[in-house]
């Protein structure tokens, strides 16, 4: 699964804003601010080989275990390309 900075680049270059979540939980987390772990997908690929190889099994959480803030990638991304940005909050999504 691409990432959502993959598929939120292009339309943020094209039409120069982008929407993101709204917060659930606007006490902890601002709009757009919420926290994931983001893993290169080659690194993904050698623990998954490692596993393969020496007959792991089970189910196993591979990250950094470093939290970043989803909006902050996506405006250095824009920041890195001299370009700016609109930012349009959208819905809730809550987990049952």
């Amino acid at each position: 699964m691409a990432s959502a900075i993959y598929h939120m680049l292009p339309k943020a270059l094209s039409e120069g804003s982008v929407k993101l979540f709204r917060s659930c939980d606007p006490k902890n987390f601002s709009d757009g601010g919420q926290l994931r772990d983001f893993l290169y997908v080659k690194d993904a690929v050698a623990f998954t080989t490692l596993f393969l190889k020496n007959d792991a099994s089970g189910i196993f959480n591979i990250g950094t275990g470093v939290p970043q803030v989803g909006r902050s990638w996506l405006v250095l991304s824009l920041q890195l390309l001299a370009r700016s940005l609109r930012l349009n909050i959208s819905i809730c999504l809550q987990s049952s």
